[in-house]
């Protein structure tokens, strides 16, 4: 991996890894790109001033970064570095008891196997508003493209921006199974678009608006506002769960540009569907990810049209759209066709549920 430095620059590899007040003298701090992997812990007794002061000038890093029981608030001594190439291994930040914030503003791009952020109680948001590369690295070893996203065990209060939220749910590589929080108030404005706000519950309907292209809250559509739908035909993320209940809607139709939905948040399904006796169909051409705060996330189909419930190929077709994969390796057919019969209760007043 440290062949992507010029021969011209060998001093901008720092080959020590931890940072202390001993090895700091030796780290390249005129190089734009360094090759290392760092690790700054408990031992590391320089302050985040000595620390900004070290990469001031480092841009990119070609090797893993580890930051483990320190006693910094924030990672801003790094707030110049713009891209993370790790290879083979990673990025942990972990049990870091007073750390607040990453607050590396400037990272676009992250190129790793995994990225771990945990056991950090003090932790109450990321801020890394321009992190939108996120994929495996060109250099590894393997040939698995993904990048698995740990966030886990943070404060309580613990939110991610929705600009963020949306920068990880278009990250096609990213999985996010061990994601935990909720959505930062208020959402962030958009430069090419409109987000809208609605209510956090599901008792009221949504004031449905024309332009939107984001919803912040949940998207409730009941009797009151079904003949709004239309209008919906620009939404492209909802920052809440989808609901629609007791309408006489034939067909779900008016979300073509829906790609995103994610219920961080939220203790219930990321789309549910029921009581709408009419319904006879539905699509969702556009939707790529959803994302849920509960164990296992669902779109739920409950007490719709008969016709609805004994005809399976519309929660098939979902699966495929969204690249489910199913549980385990190695299944005949056998053994999916009789899964998918337990995922499609046919029975009137049943459920059709697809885990994702």
């Amino acid at each position: 991996m440290y062949q992507i430095i010029s021969s011209s620059e060998p001093t901008c590899i720092f080959s020590t890894k931890n940072l202390t007040t001993q090895t700091i003298e030796s780290f390249p701090k005129t190089c734009t790109t360094v090759c290392s992997d760092i690790a700054i812990d408990e031992h590391c007794t320089l302050t985040e001033d000595q620390l900004a002061s070290t990469f001031m000038n480092m841009k990119h890093l070609v090797g893993s970064l580890i930051v483990i029981s320190t006693k910094y608030t924030s990672l801003k001594f790094l707030v110049p570095l713009e891209s993370i190439e790790c290879g083979d291994y990673e990025i942990m930040i972990v049990l870091n008891p007073k750390l607040i914030e990453l607050g590396m503003s400037k990272l676009t791009t992250i190129k790793c196997s995994s990225i771990s952020i945990s056991n950090n109680k003090a932790m109450t948001k990321l801020n890394i508003p321009n992190l939108k590369n996120i994929s495996a690295s060109e250099f590894s070893e393997s040939n698995d493209t993904r990048v698995d996203l740990r966030i886990i065990y943070l404060d309580k209060n613990f939110c991610i921006t929705t600009q963020e939220m949306y920068n990880f749910m278009s990250s096609e590589d990213l999985h996010m199974d061990n994601l935990f929080g909720m959505h930062c108030e208020p959402a962030v404005p958009l430069t090419n678009g409109k987000v809208c706000n609605s209510s956090y519950t599901l008792v009221y309907p949504t004031n449905i608006l024309d332009d939107c292209t984001q919803y912040f809250g949940s998207l409730v559509i009941l009797p009151e506002n079904e003949k709004e739908v239309a209008k919906l035909k620009s939404v492209e993320m909802v920052f809440g769960p989808l609901y629609i209940a007791r309408t006489n809607l034939t067909n779900i139709d008016f979300l073509g540009s829906l790609k995103y939905v994610s219920s961080l948040g939220y203790d219930t399904p990321p789309i549910k569907v029921e009581n709408n006796r009419l319904l006879t169909n539905f699509t969702f051409p556009s939707l790529k990810r959803i994302k849920s705060s509960i164990l296992s996330s669902w779109v739920v189909f409950e007490n719709n049209s008969e016709s609805l419930t004994l005809n399976p190929e519309f929660c098939s077709e979902l699966q495929d759209q969204l690249s489910v994969n199913y549980k385990g390796s190695g299944e005949n057919e056998i053994q999916k066709s009789l899964r998918m019969l337990r995922l499609y209760v046919l029975q009137k007043t049943g459920i059709q549920g697809i885990p994702f």
